[in-house]
């Protein structure tokens, strides 16, 4: 599974001449059918050629969002986790819980 964002595979298709066209994710980001992730890091790339001839999207959004089921997926695995290991350990996973979470 690719962890990065978004942005990070934008470079990497730009050097192929390919930008991204970030219309889909929007049509489907509140459809419950639809597994969350998905619904988050749904972004297609295409030829800058054929961009002037799809729908645009209906607002400039940025590339790196995280979907608040996928957030809400993180925190609950992170207050499990805070809630079954030992207090000497939980101190030390605090801070870095506290970082994964933050965006």
């Amino acid at each position: 599974m690719n962890e990065r964002w978004p942005t990070y595979s934008e470079e990497l298709f730009r050097n192929h001449g390919l930008y991204p066209w970030d219309y889909i994710r929007w049509q489907i980001w509140d459809n419950q059918k639809i597994e969350p992730r998905y619904r988050q890091n749904l972004v297609c790339y295409v030829d800058e050629k054929l961009l002037p001839t799809l729908p645009r999207p209906l607002l400039n959004r940025v590339l790196n969002v995280v979907h608040p089921d996928v957030y809400v997926d993180y925190a609950m695995v992170a207050d499990l986790i805070m809630k079954i290991v030992k207090p000497q350990v939980r101190r030390r996973l605090k801070p870095i819980l506290k970082r994964f979470l933050k965006v």
